[in-house]
């Protein structure tokens, strides 16, 4: 359950009705006997609670599967960006979703504080990865310059789509790569 939970919100920004129908189907079949106290413990353990509560609201909203209420309500985060996720979820805007895949990630963090590292790699990652992405024999201050660019894409792509308009090219072609 897990492993679906965190695959399905993490690597595909909560979208995708085949996987979200594999989630009802094991629960479904398994959903009587799965131990709900070791789930959420193990959630915890794991730091997926968030990613656990949107999937299964999704394949309960969807497909009606069988989620104990209960188990939602422990699971339901709070917060800003628990309130930011819900609302851009509950739009039902796959696309959407999709082209603000980086966001979505950063939104289903458990907690906080992880998000530290994160966002330190990707704002200044290193001249080794930046060598790999955008080239070899440029200098470090180009690399950045490079990197800098693709991130005011990202950015840029990501506003317009929490907005409701229309991504940046750079973002609409990865999406459909």
């Amino acid at each position: 359950m897990l492993y679906l939970a965190a695959h399905l919100a993490v690597h595909h920004a909560l979208t995708g009705l085949v996987r979200a129908w594999d989630v009802a189907l094991l629960l479904e079949r398994e959903g009587g006997a799965l131990d709900w106290t070791t789930v959420l413990a193990r959630a915890a353990r794991s730091r997926v609670r968030r990613a656990l509560f949107f999937v299964l609201l999704g394949a309960h909203t969807a497909f009606d599967a069988p989620v104990p209420p209960e188990v939602l309500a422990r699971l339901r985060p709070a917060g800003p960006r628990a309130a930011l996720l819900g609302s851009l979820v509950g739009g039902g805007d796959t696309d959407r979703l999709a082209r603000l895949e980086h966001l979505v990630a950063l939104l289903l963090v458990d907690r906080g504080r992880d998000l530290y590292a994160p966002l330190r790699h990707a704002l200044w990652p290193a001249a080794g990865w930046m060598r790999a992405r955008y080239g070899t024999g440029t200098s470090r201050a180009a690399l950045y310059r490079a990197h800098l660019c693709r991130l005011r894409g990202l950015v840029g792509g990501a506003a317009a789509a929490l907005v409701g308009g229309a991504s940046s090219p750079e973002v609409d072609a990865r999406t459909k790569a």
